[in-house]
Order: C-alpha cells, then structure tokens, then sequence
C-alpha cells in the first residue's frame, strides 16, 4: 500500500486544514457510530497450481488475516463462508504473518491434511488451480466515526443511492446514518455523492475527480479502502 497515496481521514475529509486527520466527525452522535459491522467479504484470486507439497514458500501466496487487522487465533474460532468451485484453502501459521516454514495447509475440495501438531498464531485463505475465490469472515466490529480517504480513486461497487449537489460532509454524514452503507463516492467537479452498499468485495480503480472513502471499525485500525 502507498502511505503517501492512501490517507486515512474523518469527516473533515479534504479540508486542508491543520486538524488531526484521525478527529472524529462532531456532526455524527455517539450512538450512530457505534454501529456494527457483521462480516468482512474478501476476495482471493487464484494463484495456480500451488501448494505446501510442491512450493516452498506457499505462505507468500496467502492473504493474512492480519493484514485485515483480523485475529481469529485469539478467540480461536473463524467463522466464515467460501464460494468457489473447489480447491480452496487455509493456511495456519505458527507466526500472525505466517512468514514460517511451519503451518498447516488445509484444501477445502481437494488433498488430505497434515496431522503433525502445531501452535496456531497466524491464518491465511487462497484459492487456487483454476479458482478465484469470494470469502466472508464473520466478525463483528463497531463504526466510530472514522473513514479512509483515496484520493482520484473510485469503488466500483453495488451502489445505495446517488444523489448531486452534496458537500462531501454531508454525503458523508448521510453514509454514517445508513448501516447498510460502506462508504461513498465522491465526485469533487459536480458534488455527485454516490453511496457504496456494505457486503460486498471492495473494487476500486483510478478515477480523476472521484475520491472514494469506506467507513472504518475496530477504532481506526480496519479501513477498507485503504487496505491493499
């Protein structure tokens, strides 16, 4: 991720001002940003025919929880949901970034386990040999406030509502009431405020005029936008 690119900003949003980017919005009370958050969708691409038994370092070819700021070893369950056609896969690590030669890679659709035991401190999910893969982890995370900002970038995703002639605060404000709302797009030229509906995958692409914001949980630590 480019730190100098993705920005994570509040309601104040593109303000150039001198005020803490991480200041929450005054405009949203307490109660609205304590909204929950149910599941958290990711997408994995396939990434061919790979796995522990023929490739070395398969942990590089996994996406880690952690990286989601997501930890399921500390409750040591991860409830979640897979669509793909076969050969699915989870990977669990002796580290949380699961850079280690000791892991156990579990196939959902295809090949036996490894039995040997091992202490669990880190979990990755890929698809592979022919399948993407559309992932849903249960995890339920509170919106206080704070959204991540990406500049000349849209979500091209499932759309809410659109609407012209809004300030991005707003817009914003309007998001933050709206629990089936993950973020907006925003158009600076023509003040189009798009509203992004939550379940669904994260896509964005460079877009000139547009900044794009998702609403982030667990503080400001899970922002979806601004994550890969």
């Amino acid at each position: 991720m480019d730190k100098n690119a993705l920005q994570l900003l509040t309601i104040a949003l593109r303000r150039r001002t001198k005020r803490n980017r991480f200041d929450k919005p005054s405009q949203v009370s307490m109660d609205v940003r304590e909204r929950t958050f149910d599941g958290i969708w990711i997408q994995s691409p396939d990434r061919g025919p790979i796995s522990g038994r023929t490739t070395q370092d398969v942990y590089n070819y996994y996406i880690s929880m952690e990286y989601y700021y997501l930890n399921p070893v500390q409750k040591r369950i991860m409830k979640f949901a897979v669509k793909a056609c076969d050969n699915a896969f989870l990977l669990l690590s002796a580290v949380a970034d699961l850079q280690s030669l000791d892991f156990y890679e579990i196939t959902i659709g295809s090949a036996k386990n490894n039995p040997s035991p091992l202490v669990i401190n880190g979990v990755g999910i890929a698809t592979g040999w022919g399948s993407d893969g559309l992932w849903i982890i249960e995890h339920a995370a509170l919106f206080t406030g704070y959204y991540c900002f990406v500049p000349e970038a849209y979500g091209e995703m499932l759309l809410l509502s659109t609407s012209t002639g809004r300030t991005e605060i707003s817009c914003l404000s309007e998001c933050s009431l709206n629990v089936y709302c993950l973020g907006v797009n925003f158009n600076i030229q023509t003040n189009e405020c798009q509203l992004i509906a939550a379940a669904q995958p994260v896509r964005k692409s460079i877009l000139n005029n547009w900044a794009f914001y998702t609403k982030c949980v667990q503080g400001k630590l899970m922002c979806l936008a601004c994550i890969g």
